[in-house]
């Protein structure tokens, strides 16, 4: 029967089998298809007909031979998908049908044009946060490349666990379609609390919050409160589709205080806490379909303060801004910073094919308020690659960073240095352990990744900050291996890095991958 089946010239097959001499007789019993006098081709206008009764090769004056059809209906959808196109061609077995008493074969091709977008699974999240980041617009055919772009940024939200690609229904006519699409809501709400002890400000306790899709709309809401011996503060709102256009709009508050070390030779020789209160306005425009263009300003105060012990106290640069020789200097500062990126990932939480580039360039004093005036200018290139066909979960990520300072008024000082060292530059070595004008920076990540909670990652690290301090390039290196793991409260990662010198290994926690 399969034999039978597969010769595509009959639509039944029966067998019938009877007792017959010594043993038994098999008779099949079919029924041939219908007879094909013509073809008939309707509903096409981006491929010719020529084209798709070429691709069809149904002979005519001849019996219908099913199987052929069928290898004809994949030559002709992928006639559209070679032109880009999504759920166009023959999508539905009621698009072909043969009149019995013409005998003629009409193939009705589908060019379905969208009506609507629908989408379902959204208790929270508003339908147009949804529909506002796809590249699908009604009136137009659906090409593949939007499609996959569009599911891309509606997952790269990270409102959604899960974004199931859409479902075309189809008009009787088959000239429109509307696409439903089902998507898994996660939650966009976290809350974290700590506390410590210092021996200069006692007990020190702190509390994060922090909305991504308030109320349903997209809006990110922080509020950092730190409270204690020492009080700090930070207040955040972005609105990524201001007035309902693409463009982003984020207001911060800020006051902090981080207790800071300068390390040359490995050896510490100042100490200081760096506090800063101030506002800061980001502005965000998307300028192409990957690209993005972004300024931030930035008003502050800077209050530094020397934390004492033998030797220790401000920085050298600082020190001359210290007229009053209390180990403490204050000012005010602004500073503008300009950056494009193209964003070519799969997820940019946790990405896994793809690629991304940023150009930054920023000035602090120079036309702006502040007591030294300098430009920085950075670059960051990453790159990823799955080898899910060899090792389920299996990625290679690499990332390249520089970076060049121009002063034009005073000196740069220490705290507006680049720096390498620590949990996301160079792991195994002290945070901000090398610092410099300029810098240079390369990071390669096998990553594994087991469960959806739980993966690995071996790594290793290569750069340098120099320029400042009579110090030229000298690349340090190190190694190591991670955890990495999804958890109610958020993606975290635990590194130990191993520097390439005579020194011991150290932890590292952070939040997210590192790139």
């Amino acid at each position: 029967m399969r034999a039978l089946r597969n010769l595509g010239y009959f639509s039944t097959i029966v067998p019938q089998i009877t007792p017959y001499q010594s043993g038994v007789k098999i008779v099949y019993r079919v029924v041939e298809n219908p007879w094909v006098k013509d073809v008939k081709v309707t509903g096409n206008s981006v491929v010719s007909t020529a084209d798709i009764l070429k691709a069809l090769s149904v002979k005519k004056n001849a019996i219908l031979n099913v199987g052929q059809l069928q290898e004809a209906i994949k030559r002709i959808n992928k006639l559209y998908s070679d032109k880009g196109l999504a759920y166009c061609g023959i999508i539905n077995q009621d698009q072909f049908a043969i009149d019995p008493s013409s005998q003629v074969l009409s193939i009705k091709i589908a060019e379905p044009k969208l009506r609507e977008i629908k989408i379902s699974g959204n208790k929270k999240t508003k339908t147009k946060v949804v529909t506002r980041e796809m590249f699908l617009k009604k009136g137009d055919l659906v090409r593949t490349e939007d499609l996959k772009r569009s599911l891309r940024n509606v997952y790269n939200l990270g409102y959604f666990e899960d974004v199931k690609p859409p479902e075309p229904k189809l008009t009787l006519d088959k000239q429109f379609m509307d696409l439903e699409m089902e998507v898994k809501e996660q939650k966009t709400g976290s809350a974290s609390f700590g506390g410590g002890y210092s021996s200069v400000n006692g007990m020190i306790g702190f509390l994060d919050l922090a909305e991504n899709n308030f109320r349903g709309n997209g809006q990110t809401v922080r509020a950092k409160i730190q409270f204690g011996g020492e009080k700090s503060y930070v207040l955040s709102f972005v609105e990524p589709w201001f007035q309902d256009r693409p463009v982003s709009l984020g207001l911060s508050l800020f006051k902090t205080a981080v207790d800071r070390q300068e390390i040359q030779n490995r050896a510490i020789v100042s100490r200081f806490r760096e506090r800063r209160d101030g506002q800061s306005v980001t502005g965000g425009w998307r300028v192409g379909r990957d690209q993005r263009l972004a300024a931030t300003f930035t008003n502050e105060n800077v209050d530094v303060n020397g934390l004492g012990g033998p030797g220790f106290g401000l920085p050298a640069d600082l020190q001359r801004l210290d007229t009053n020789k209390d180990g403490r200097t204050e000012y005010g500062e602004q500073s503008l910073r300009l950056t494009w990126s193209d964003d070519q990932r799969d997820n940019a939480m946790n990405p896994h094919n793809g690629q991304r580039l940023s150009l930054t360039g920023g000035v602090t004093g120079v036309f702006l308020k502040g007591p030294n005036g300098f430009y920085q200018y950075t670059g960051d290139y990453r790159r990823y690659h799955t080898f899910d066909d060899v090792v389920d979960g299996l990625t290679l990520a690499g990332r390249v960073r520089a970076g060049h300072t121009a002063v034009v008024d005073g000196e740069l000082r220490f705290i507006d240095r680049f720096a390498l060292g620590g949990t996301d530059t160079l792991r195994g070595f002290e945070d901000r352990e090398f610092t410099g004008k300029d810098f240079m920076l390369g990071n390669i990540e096998l990553r594994k990744q087991f469960t959806k909670m739980f993966g690995v990652a071996a790594f290793i690290d290569s750069g340098d900050a120099f320029g400042s301090d009579g110090h030229d390039l000298d690349l340090k290196s190190s190694y190591g291996a991670g955890l990495r793991l999804n958890t109610p409260l958020g993606p975290f990662r635990l590194d130990y890095g191993k520097p390439f010198d005579d020194r011991g290994g150290r932890f590292h926690f952070g939040i997210g991958q590192q790139f």
